[in-house]
């Protein structure tokens, strides 16, 4: 099983946290998913799962069309939901709060992590990848 996370987008290179925010890849997020597709078409997976989010489905797509496997969008692995705070300076949040786990309105970690084993645990192939948003 490998856990990809997606590709670079202008929000991860400027620090922001992009939880339910939607931006696509940049070009060097888009070299960072070729590269990618090219590695793993040597463990030739059989399924691909993705998170919604369309940086998430951009670099499952590339991966996909690559090995020749179609896409599947599976909701539980969305990034986190950052609430009010989606887009913000990651180290602006921290400064204000401590830490981004404790700032007003972020999705708890461990939720998080109930949502992605459910999907991991129904999981039966061999080779599995999974184009899931990191928790930033």
């Amino acid at each position: 099983m490998f856990l990809v996370r997606h590709g670079r987008t202008v929000l991860n290179a400027e620090g922001r946290l992009r939880g339910l925010a939607d931006p696509p890849l940049d070009d060097e997020g888009r070299a960072e998913v070729a590269a990618l597709a090219e590695v793993l078409a040597a463990e030739r997976p059989r399924r691909i799962l993705s998170s919604p989010l369309q940086r998430a489905v951009s670099t499952a797509e590339a991966i996909g069309e690559r090995v020749g496997v179609r896409v599947e969008i599976e909701p539980r692995l969305t990034d986190r939901d950052y609430g009010e705070w989606t887009g913000m300076p990651r180290d602006e949040v921290i400064g204000l709060h401590g830490s981004v786990d404790a700032a007003p309105g972020v999705e708890d970690g461990d939720g998080i992590t109930r949502r992605v084993r459910e999907v991991l645990d129904e999981q039966d192939d061999r080779w599995i990848v999974v184009a899931v948003d990191r928790k930033s």
